[in-house]
């Protein structure tokens, strides 16, 4: 798993997601695809996707991901 946290704004962060797209790292990452994990607040692993659901997110809706975010929200919030 590779999580990367950045932002637009990061000079660092631009860079970086270059590197990530150079032709020599770009097989490695291009061979894995898009998932997601829940983990409580103790960093305890919750869910982790199996299936590959947003694999093909460009062919999904906005639906579909809050579909996902509802189902593993905190009780009681909104």
């Amino acid at each position: 798993m590779l999580l990367d946290f950045g932002g637009d704004w990061c000079t660092d962060c631009q860079v970086l997601d270059l590197y990530f797209h150079d032709a020599g790292n770009q097989p490695i990452i291009a061979s894995e695809v898009p998932a997601l994990a829940i983990l409580n607040s103790k960093g305890e692993l919750l869910y982790s996707q199996k299936t590959g659901e947003f694999e093909a997110m460009r062919h999904m809706q906005s639906s579909d991901v809050t579909e996902f975010l509802n189902r593993w929200k905190r009780p009681g919030s909104t």
